[in-house]
């Protein structure tokens, strides 16, 4: 918002100073505006249309920095999907987080709703665990599906074994823990589609809307 307020003011000494030299050079009594008005003036402008726009819960929050993830961290500073995404984001993604239904003891998963998805079977939930993806992966508790490649160390993965068909996670690194958005469809059916196309889209837009 300051550099639109310093552009402003910028064109605005432009205009002022031409002006100026327009009436110097054709001998019209034309007054210019002082400088300092102007200037004062065009901020003036430019601070009421900005607070003609709505504030986006964009401009003062966002997702964990990615990144690797060093404990040890408390229960307070491990990011807690249910706990620390704000309603205001939930709404602009279409989802309903069912705050009542966190769950500690599971990386803090809770489930959420997604206003279009079109299925019947499937379930949607957020979790949060200090395990790095890549030590998941090396201990035989994922298998790495695909990259997202809109985020640097997104990954699609699944659980090896009797969860493998029927579920998904999209999921990534973070300073704060390891987000994941995991879908589970007991009859195999897509989020979208592809299996995790649904959660892939909302772990981007949290990770990416903010910078937009």
């Amino acid at each position: 918002m300051k550099r639109f307020i310093l552009a402003v003011a910028i064109s605005a000494v432009g205009v002022s100073v031409t002006a100026c030299g327009a009436a110097g050079s054709s001998g019209t009594e034309t007054e210019a505006v002082p400088l300092s008005r102007a200037v004062e003036e065009s901020s003036s402008q430019a601070i009421e249309n900005s607070d003609n726009q709505e504030p986006s819960v964009w401009d003062t929050w966002s997702m964990p920095e990615l990144g690797t993830y060093e404990p040890p961290l408390s229960a307070e500073e491990i990011f807690r999907p249910c706990r620390d995404i704000p309603d205001e984001v939930a709404d602009e993604l279409g989802i309903e987080i069912l705050r009542n239904s966190e769950d500690p003891g599971a990386g803090y998963q809770c489930r959420f709703l997604v206003d279009d998805y079109q299925g019947e079977a499937g379930s949607f939930f957020f979790t949060a665990t200090e395990d790095p993806v890549e030590l998941l992966v090396e201990t035989g508790l994922s298998e790495v599906e695909s990259r997202i490649e809109q985020i640097p160390g997104g990954l699609v993965t699944r659980y090896p074994g009797f969860f493998e068909e029927e579920s998904c996670e999209a999921t990534v690194d973070t300073v704060r823990g390891t987000v994941s958005i995991v879908y589970a469809n007991l009859l195999l059916e897509p989020s979208g589609e592809t299996y995790c196309e649904i959660p892939s889209q909302i772990l981007v837009s949290l990770f990416k809307r903010g910078e937009v």
